[in-house]
């Protein structure tokens, strides 16, 4: 597969959290860094995607990817990672608590037999689970389209894009996402 960046999704808003979900502390690791541990053991370099409040008031030990596209979501995160870096990357949201080294690997190892676009889709609700996922190449080439003509959903762009491949999962828990103080605890 050649190089693989890893980009943890930090930039976020967390205005369901009330704070910011990366720089909450676990087991005495903030979030953003627990992400990057995880993708630098399948990764020759991590980034964190911050945004611009976020860019400068810390300083971290990773390279960071300033957010070029202001409050566009995740999609806008990837999109500034493309000015700077080159694909393929393995993109991971700084909240995904439960994701494990296997699951990391399971989604290599199907991208290794099928390029583009590959993530975890989940049978029970029918979506895409893009914040962990891998993207290469021809597959940023059509998200690029996508974006500069307004598209924003990873929903909507992964139902219409011919390079995508997935895991389908039954029990996708260790894919749940702490959007609320309370979902620290699940």
């Amino acid at each position: 597969m050649g190089r693989l960046t890893g980009i943890v999704l930090a930039g976020g808003q967390s205005t369901r959290m009330g704070r910011d979900k990366a720089f909450i502390e676990q087991d005495g690791r903030y979030l953003y860094q627990l992400a990057a541990e995880k993708l630098s053991l399948f990764c020759d370099e991590v980034f964190i995607s911050l945004n611009q409040d976020q860019s400068e008031t810390h300083v971290l030990e990773w390279p960071i990817i300033t957010d070029t596209y202001a409050c566009q979501g995740p999609m806008g995160g990837l999109m500034s990672a493309l000015e700077f870096l080159r694909p393929p990357f393995l993109i991971m949201a700084t909240d995904l608590l439960h994701v494990q080294q296997e699951h990391i690997a399971r989604l290599l190892q199907v991208h290794r037999q099928h390029q583009g676009f590959v993530s975890y889709y989940n049978t029970e609700s029918q979506y895409f689970e893009p914040m962990l996922s891998v993207w290469d190449e021809a597959v940023m080439e059509e998200v690029r389209l996508y974006f500069e003509q307004g598209g924003r959903s990873f929903q909507k762009f992964l139902k219409n894009s011919k390079l995508v491949s997935t895991l389908p999962c039954d029990d996708c828990r260790f894919l749940h996402n702490a959007n609320t103080p309370e979902s620290l605890d699940f």
